[in-house]
């Protein structure tokens, strides 16, 4: 499973738009789009930790499809 795959897994479980995950994460709508749609490939440990802390979902799971 892909980063996107992921990020859009989380998007679907929760029916959130991803300007709205973008919006509560303190991020740009832009990057979400980029992460959804497997453009970027990584995210930093500190977005994967608000991820987890946000929607529990495991930051190790978000960064590398673990845990």
């Amino acid at each position: 499973m892909t980063l996107g795959q992921r990020i859009r897994t989380i998007l679907k479980e929760r029916n959130m738009k991803q300007t709205e995950f973008a919006k509560s994460l303190g991020i740009s709508a832009n990057y979400v789009n980029l992460l959804a749609n497997d453009k970027k490939a990584t995210i930093s440990e500190t977005l994967a930790k608000l991820i987890e802390e946000s929607y529990g979902y495991s930051a190790q799971w978000v960064l590398d499809g673990s845990g």
